[in-house]
C-alpha cells in the first residue's frame, strides 16, 4: 500500500500562460524598483551606515514561444480548451511520479494507493503560495525562508496513471472521513474528554476536518487500486460511493 501525504504540492511546478500568440513560460524576474536599506550602525558610532540594494522580484512573461511551454501545454488534451488569457500551473515532475505509482500498483504484485492534499480534478493557475509561521506569505518575501506549495491537479495525475491501467477515484476530505465513521471516533472522544474545553476543542477540530467552505471540501483523497478483470467495482471503500451522499451529517 503506498500513501502520499501532503506529496504532490510540494513538488516543483511550470507556470504557462495562452497568449494570442501561443503558450508562454511565465518566469521570474526582477522588478524595476529598488530599494536602499541602511545597515545597523557599528559600535563606534559611524556616522556614514552602509548601503545596500534589495531587489524585489516579479512574475514576467517569456518574450516568445519554448519548447517547454508547448511541452507542458500538451501534456493534457484538457489544456488545449483554456481561453487566451489563462493561466495554468503544470508539474511535470508530478506527472512522473503518478507514473511510476501507477506502474507500482499495476505491477504483478498489485496494490493500492492513497494520496491526499489540497486540489481538485481540474488546473490551476493562481494557487502557487508560500507558508510561513502557519500562515500564507507572498512567495517572495524573504526567499528561502517559506514552504512553497500549489494546489494540486488530481486529474493530471489521474492521466498519468491512465497509461498504467489503473483505477482512480476522487472524493473530498469531507465525504472521506464521514463514511469511515469520523461520527462514530468523535463520540468516542467526548466521552472520555473531562472537561467542557477539552470537548468543544475536539468538536472544533472535527468541524475544522469537514467542514464545506474549507478543509472539507478543499482537501482532497485519491484512490488509486489494480484493475482486476470481472470485478464490477474495483474501487476500494469508502470510494465506492458516490460523493455526496452524506452532505447532510455534521457533528453535534
Amino acid at each position: 500500500m503506498l500513501v502520499a501525504h501532503e506529496f504532490f504540492d510540494a513538488l516543483p511546478i511550470h507556470i504557462i500562460q495562452n497568449t494570442e500568440r501561443g503558450w508562454r513560460e511565465v518566469f521570474v524576474g526582477l522588478d524595476d524598483s529598488t530599494t536602499l536599506i541602511a545597515s545597523p550602525p557599528s559600535s563606534d558610532r559611524t556616522v556614514t551606515a552602509s548601503l545596500e540594494h534589495k531587489h524585489k522580484f516579479k512574475f514576467v512573461l517569456a518574450p516568445g514561444p519554448s519548447p517547454m511551454a508547448s511541452a507542458l501545454a500538451a501534456s493534457s488534451p484538457r489544456f488545449s480548451s483554456r481561453p487566451i488569457g489563462s493561466t495554468i500551473e503544470v508539474s511535470p515532475t508530478s506527472w512522473s511520479m503518478a507514473k511510476v505509482i501507477g506502474d507500482l500498483i499495476r505491477g504483478p504484485g498489485g496494490g493500492v494507493g492513497l494520496i491526499m492534499d489540497y486540489g481538485d480534478d481540474r488546473p490551476f493557475g493562481d494557487s502557487f503560495r508560500g507558508f510561513r509561521a502557519h500562515k500564507v506569505v507572498d512567495i517572495f518575501d524573504e526567499p528561502g525562508s517559506s514552504d512553497l506549495t500549489a494546489n494540486v491537479d488530481f486529474g493530471y495525475l489521474a492521466e498519468a496513471m491512465s497509461s498504467s491501467d489503473v483505477a482512480t477515484s476522487l472524493i473530498s476530505q469531507r465525504d472521506f472521513l464521514l463514511q469511515m465513521g469520523i461520527e462514530v471516533r468523535l463520540k468516542q472522544l467526548l466521552r472520555t474528554a473531562s472537561e467542557n474545553e477539552r470537548r468543544k476543542d475536539i468538536k472544533d477540530a472535527v468541524n475544522r476536518l469537514i467542514d464545506k467552505t474549507g478543509m472539507g471540501e478543499q482537501y482532497k483523497f485519491l484512490a488509486v487500486s489494480n484493475k482486476k478483470e470481472g470485478d464490477v467495482d474495483y474501487r476500494p471503500y469508502p470510494f465506492q460511493k458516490q460523493t455526496g451522499e452524506v452532505e447532510n451529517h455534521q457533528p453535534t
